[in-house]
């Protein structure tokens, strides 16, 4: 979620398009950071109650900072790539027709990364609250969303 692996070329970065789009840019960085670190605070407070009980249902706070922070921290990704790659620069109308649609797809996919937190909680851990259900179910979400996007 870092994104070190892609870079936009120098004509397409946010910040050398526009003064808006860069101070958004750094901005919505900014927020995507604090949203990684509730996250990874619920994602910690997780590991703990599962050592401490570990079949006791997890605590509404805690599931909530970890679904909240993965749902926030990949809309601010979208955001990003959007400052960028978005607003009518990628998909472009001169792609070829496999590629634009192959483009299409990808922030399609990446936008619904943004419930996807939202779902595994209204589905998976109503059902299971389990620490480890919960820490199982984010991190395969995680990798399967990693995987994609790169």
């Amino acid at each position: 979620l870092q994104e070190f692996h892609i870079l936009p070329s120098e004509e397409d970065h946010a910040l050398r398009r526009s003064i808006l789009f860069g101070w958004l840019w750094y901005y919505t960085q900014f927020f995507k950071q604090i949203c990684l670190l509730g996250a990874s605070i619920g994602i910690k407070r997780a590991h703990l109650l599962m050592f401490v009980a570990p079949t006791e249902p997890i605590d509404t706070d805690t599931r909530n900072l970890i679904v909240w922070g993965l749902s926030w921290t990949m809309f601010a990704v979208i955001m990003i790539r959007s400052y960028s790659f978005g607003f009518g620069r990628h998909p472009s109308k001169e792609d070829p027709f496999e590629l634009y649609w192959l483009k299409v797809i990808w922030w399609v996919i990446l936008g619904f990364a943004c419930v996807f937190p939202q779902i595994v909680d209204w589905t998976i851990l109503q059902a299971y609250p389990e620490p480890l259900i919960v820490l199982s179910s984010f991190g395969g979400m995680m990798i399967v969303i990693i995987l994609f996007e790169a």
